[in-house]
This record gives structure tokens, C-alpha cells and sequence, in this order.
């Protein structure tokens, strides 16, 4: 699997990995600003406790030697990641079931405890989901040609908050039909007794 990464929710930055070149980050001019680079750092904010704190991204999904999609499993379907004994099971063997819950904008916005990294912890309920980085934390280059990565980051929080307001509106428009259903069978049950 190659690179992959997220943005900040709360400053809207890309987080770089350890393997970038720092020249090449040097050299994106006013975009530089979008990125945190090795050495500063970002918390994976956790619902259940203290961050995870990293400055040092390996650019696979680890955040101060946590699997962040073993954590993501964890959080959101606790029961699947436990052998028969009730003990946790090892992070490779339940990493597949975040990345099957969270791996995807359409996927985070339906669970309980998304993926939420921020600059400055906050408690977790006051964070925004963070989205992917358009960049995997380390092909800088495409941002030097021009484009705006900040232009870029806004895309994904855009495409994040609209798929978002789409799931809210759809999971409304589910409970709504839902009411409608039990009183068209509650009317039902009234005609019967009449």
C-alpha cells in the first residue's frame, strides 16, 4: 500500500509525512502554509481518553504507534475485534475492519467516532471529522504547479461537509417514513377497533 494522510479538522492543513523532502516543501512558495511538517505536531483526538500525540507521521496510519484504523475498529464495533476470550486481537488483524468503516468520506460521516485530527486538542465531541489529504502526505510536487493546495484541502472539507449534510438528510427522511409507517399502522389498528 503506498502514502496516505489526513488534514487537520481544526487548522486545515496537510500532514507530511517523513519521507517528503523538505526542499521540495520549501519550494511551494505561499502553499508551504498548508502543511505540517516532521517535527510539529498533531493529536488524533480519542473518544474514550488522552490524544495521540505524533510528530513524526510514517505515512502509513500511525499515530504515536497506533494503528489509526485498528483504533477506528475499536471504537466503533468494539465486539468484532475481540477473540472469544474477550482480549483485544492484534492491530493487523482488525486494521481491515476501519479501514472497511472509515476509509472513505461516505463511510466516516455514518460512524459513532470518525477519524478527527487536529494542532490543538480539543475534547473529541468539539472536532470536526478530518478528510483525507489530496496529496497522501508527500506528492508536494503536484501543488508546486500552480494549484493552490489550499484550494485543494477546501475541496475535500467541501466534498466531506456535502456528503455529510446528504447522510444527515437521508438518515431524517428514513426516520420520517419510519413515523409515517407506525402511524399509517397505528390508524390501521384503529379502524380494526371501530
Amino acid at each position: 500500500m503506498g502514502f496516505f494522510s489526513w488534514c487537520t479538522s481544526d487548522t486545515r492543513k496537510s500532514i507530511a509525512n517523513i519521507y517528503v523532502d523538505s526542499s521540495l516543501i520549501n519550494s511551494l512558495g505561499k502553499n508551504k502554509e498548508w502543511v505540517i511538517m516532521p517535527g510539529e505536531k498533531v493529536y488524533l483526538l480519542n473518544p474514550f481518553g488522552k490524544p495521540y500525540e505524533e510528530d513524526s507521521y510514517d505515512g502509513y496510519g500511525r499515530f504515536d504507534g497506533e494503528d489509526v484504523y485498528a483504533l477506528v475498529a475499536k471504537w466503533n464495533v468494539p465486539d468484532s475485534c475481540k477473540d472469544t476470550n474477550g482480549n483485544w486481537l492484534p492491530d493487523d488483524e482488525i486494521r481491515n475492519i476501519g479501514i472497511d468503516l472509515a476509509c472513505y468520506y461516505e463511510d466516516q460521516v455514518k460512524l459513532k467516532y470518525p477519524i478527527k485530527i487536529v494542532e490543538k486538542p480539543v475534547p473529541y465531541e468539539e472536532a470536526e471529522i478530518s478528510p483525507g489529504c489530496p496529496l497522501q502526505g508527500y506528492f508536494y510536487e503536484e501543488a508546486i504547479d500552480g494549484r493552490s493546495l489550499k484550494s485543494r484541502i477546501e475541496y475535500e472539507f467541501s466534498r466531506l461537509k456535502d456528503i455529510k449534510t446528504n447522510f444527515l438528510n437521508f438518515a431524517e427522511n428514513l426516520n420520517e417514513s419510519a413515523m409515517d409507517s407506525s402511524k399509517s399502522n397505528a390508524d390501521k389498528e384503529d379502524e380494526k377497533k371501530l
